[in-house]
């Protein structure tokens, strides 16, 4: 069986669904920010905002950058976006492709700064 972690500041690889009025998996196994984790019904559900490594050179509302050089876990320099958040199951239908979980990388305290400025812009601080 497949022992599923999703740390707060950790980024990790999400099936993110393409709409949130539609809970499903979405068809790209991208990049998200954990932001909380919490248990519901004995079920673990998992709060992360949406990263993308499109128009990365500039950020709006919310959005912060993380250089692809400062991870090991970015192949392109990746945009998330702290408005753009949902709480998902933390099962292998989600966070989960081929035989597992890519390793999450803890990288919050890397960019603190930036972070806490998107946060704040988020409301979420």
């Amino acid at each position: 069986m497949i022992e599923l972690s999703a740390p707060i500041g950790a980024i990790v690889r999400v099936w993110f669904p393409e709409s949130e009025a539609v809970m499903q998996p979405g068809p790209k196994f991208r990049p998200a920010l954990v932001l909380d984790v919490t248990e519901v019904d004995g079920c673990r559900k998992v709060l992360v905002a949406y990263g993308t490594s499109q128009n990365t050179e500039r950020t709006g509302r919310g959005e912060f950058t993380i250089r692809a050089e400062k991870t090991y876990s970015l192949e392109s320099d990746t945009k998330f976006c702290l408005m753009r958040r949902l709480w998902l199951p933390l099962t292998k239908e989600y966070f989960a492709a081929g035989k597992g979980q890519p390793k999450p990388e803890e990288v919050v305290q890397k960019c603190f700064t930036s972070f806490r400025t998107a946060a704040v812009e988020a409301s979420l601080i």
